[in-house]
């Protein structure tokens, strides 16, 4: 995924019609999705020092709380490693701005029962 965001972010660089119809919070997604995945990857040593999986526990206990809307999810986060704070509190700002931007459009098309049965998409060469 990483070679994949940063492809998409060189493209938006270097493409000019690309680069035109890029709107501000296009890059902001691009550089938010960028930092929650090297977060994602910086927190993978930190992991492997807790082998007995205490950490991720407590991590799918606060995940359990948010999803369920029960309070006091952030008791289970409170000693855990920063990296996981920061990657949490990266994850919800990216669910705040995604009503805000593009990816809204991941469910336009899975919303539409006829999107499952449409017919390809004939692109034709320059």
């Amino acid at each position: 995924m990483l070679v994949g965001i940063v492809v998409l972010i060189h493209r938006r660089l270097t493409e000019p019609r690309i680069r035109a119809s890029t709107r501000a919070a296009d890059w902001l997604v691009l550089w938010l999705l960028l930092a929650q995945l090297a977060l994602g990857l910086l927190s993978l040593p930190v992991s492997w020092g807790h082998r007995y999986g205490g950490e991720m526990i407590k991590l799918m206990m606060w995940a359990q709380h948010i999803v369920t809307f029960r309070g006091d999810a952030s008791v289970f986060v409170t000693d855990v490693a920063p990296v996981f704070k920061l990657h949490l509190l990266l994850g919800m700002t990216i669910f705040l701005v995604f009503p805000f931007t593009r990816l809204v459009h991941v469910w336009s098309g899975f919303a539409a029962v006829s999107y499952l049965t449409r017919a390809y998409q004939v692109v034709r060469g320059r």
